[in-house]
């Protein structure tokens, strides 16, 4: 028989195995080792966030087990380690880890976001891609065209999923604090 233990977590009071106790304080210490940005704040919203989850998963009177420390673990998952980081919106928001998708970044837009969304899809700088735009439309309107249609055609992230898929990152909360820190509103 395996002993148990009482843990607050955001001010509510769980019953764990001692082993999911366990596994659930090794797991918060390494979440907290990665994070670097309003380490406090980050902090909280994953407290709350676990609370959330166990208080859907273990009910009223459950005991919280491995798995659904697992589940918990699975779904908030680790912020990443800006040791692997490469281009420039990388190193804010953490390696590519999801397959991306392509969007409009309105934010670095000058006129309409098509070359900020490329440049993110395809990580090649912005400015390479707004003189080819332009060589374009100067040497035959090409350019024009191709850039309306991709004005119309080409979406503006309007979720936190969307910019999840749009940076190719996972859904974490670090990568959601990191999100609305730089400017993006969902």
């Amino acid at each position: 028989m395996e002993k148990t233990c009482y843990a607050e977590i955001n001010g509510k009071n769980f019953l764990f195995r001692e082993s999911a106790y366990n596994m659930l304080s090794s797991y918060i210490q390494q979440y907290r080792s990665r994070v670097t940005l309003d380490k406090d704040g980050t902090m909280k919203g994953v407290e709350v966030r676990v609370e959330q989850m166990l208080s859907g998963m273990a009910g009223g009177n459950a005991i919280v087990t491995e798995d659904m420390i697992r589940e918990i673990m699975r779904t908030i998952g680790l912020p990443q380690s800006e040791t692997t980081f490469t281009s420039r919106e990388e190193s804010f928001y953490g390696p590519r880890t999801t397959a991306r998708r392509l969007f409009r970044d309105s934010r670095h837009a000058v006129v309409g976001g098509v070359c900020s969304g490329l440049s993110i899809m395809f990580n090649i700088d912005v400015t390479i891609l707004r003189i080819v735009f332009l060589l374009a439309m100067v040497f035959g309107l090409s350019g024009f065209w191709i850039y309306i249609i991709c004005w119309i055609a080409i979406p503006e992230p309007k979720s936190f999923m969307d910019l999840c898929s749009m940076y190719g990152v996972e859904p974490t909360e670090e990568n959601h604090e990191k999100f609305r820190a730089n400017g993006w509103k969902f």
